[in-house]
């Protein structure tokens, strides 16, 4: 009855784990979690390796957001730049200094 739990105990956390199994992170929080576990004793490494398999990917997704946040600041922060670059040259023009095109054709057809 004790091996059939543990297989049972085992199948289940397996089961628990295998979305989580091709997903960033997840094989590193799994190999830590599972030294982690089986440092404890008991049998605990299958899981501590699900628990880390979850953390890692919890962690792996945090990193991603983060940088995705980062990555999007960034993009505003360059068309912000740009877009001021062109007011620039719109308010010179307004400004009566320099000339434009428009300005020198008027004087090639006089």
């Amino acid at each position: 009855m004790h091996k059939f739990l543990f297989a049972t105990t085992v199948l289940g956390a397996l089961a628990l784990a295998a979305p989580y199994a091709a997903a960033e992170g997840c094989g590193k929080g799994a190999v830590v979690g599972g030294v982690v576990g089986h440092e404890t004793g008991s049998g605990h490494a299958m899981a501590g390796g699900a628990a880390g398999c979850a953390i890692g990917h919890h962690e792996a997704n945090k990193k991603a957001k983060k940088e995705a946040e980062q990555d999007k600041q960034q993009d505003r922060q360059m068309r912000s730049d740009r877009d001021g670059d062109h007011r620039d040259d719109r308010d010179s023009d307004r400004s009566g200094s320099g000339s434009s095109l428009r300005d020198d054709h008027d004087r090639s057809a006089r």
